[in-house]
């Protein structure tokens, strides 16, 4: 059993049939809990319906990091479901959002799939919290490292709501450049991650990457993301202007980058690398004055 715990190609497997599960237990919510005022609510309870499957999954297999991909594998298939419920006839900025999010998640989906080894793996930070609160980590568990993400997902979502349930067949200049800047942020991550990867790969771990786009930014993955959510609301405001509100979610993913995931590797980057002080006063966290 451990071999095939060890084994990557097993792992994913079984991480594909827990997603499977995942995915037919929040359809069949669909059905149970049914809000046919808003589209909205259902999706909600499904989201956390499947968010609850997964993380039953990791507590059997020990292992939280169960969870990591359905931070970028459950955005299509809940703007998927809001189209498909919303349309007869497909209007072409609903389409847009959809194959602009389908390609942030491949792009997101793949690079987790590249970077993890298996069941034998987990995260350092899910490790630290469990050491750190072992009496109260199931409780950690489920609302910190699986619900919590899983709400701030949906509620950058909402601005695609929007605009898919009021789309217009037109597209105007500001649905471009949202569409745009999500496809360009989502190539800035991609270029991020293969730079980083590349310079892993040298065994120049113990020292810092401060090359190609690490040179401007000391986490252009995660200004990739922040990006990537901003044109999504960008594109929403391209639909109807009324959508400003819905910018919320948006700014509450960068606080909860700002605040809590980049501090914890920068932290764990400064007990690790002597020189990494020296390139946080050098390059900014994540482009200039910021």
């Amino acid at each position: 059993m451990t071999k095939l715990i060890n084994s990557k190609a097993f792992s994913l497997f079984i991480c594909l049939i827990v997603y499977i599960i995942s995915i037919a237990a929040a359809w069949y919510s669909t059905s149970f809990f049914n809000n046919e005022k808003s589209l909205l609510i259902t999706a909600l309870v499904a989201d956390v319906v499947a968010t609850a499957v997964v993380f039953l999954f990791s507590v059997v297999f020990k292992n939280a990091s169960l969870y990591d991909p359905y931070w970028s594998m459950a955005p299509p298939f809940i703007i998927g479901y809001w189209i498909f419920n919303t349309h007869s006839d497909f209007s072409i900025v609903s389409v847009l959002i959809f194959l602009v999010t389908l390609f942030w998640s491949i792009r997101l989906t793949l690079n987790w799939v590249r970077g993890w080894r298996g069941l034998s793996h987990e995260d350092w930070r899910y490790i630290k919290l469990r050491e750190d609160n072992p009496s109260i980590y199931p409780l950690i568990n489920f609302t910190g490292i699986h619900l919590f993400p899983t709400i701030i997902v949906f509620i950058c979502l909402i601005p695609a709501y929007y605009a898919i349930i009021k789309a217009e067949p037109n597209l105007n200049i500001i649905i471009i450049l949202g569409a745009v800047l999500c496809v360009a942020s989502t190539i800035i991550a991609f270029i991020a991650d293969e730079q980083m990867r590349a310079f892993r790969s040298k065994s120049m771990e113990s020292g810092c990457m401060e090359r190609g786009l690490w040179k401007y930014s000391r986490h252009p993955n995660y200004l990739g993301e922040i990006l990537f959510w901003l044109g999504i609301w960008i594109m929403a405001m391209g639909v109807d202007l009324n959508n400003w509100w819905t910018l919320f979610g948006w700014i509450a993913l960068t606080l909860m980058f700002v605040f809590i995931s980049i501090p914890m590797m920068e932290k764990r980057s400064l007990s690790k690398r002597a020189d990494y002080a020296n390139l946080m006063s050098r390059v900014p966290m994540l482009f200039k004055f910021w």
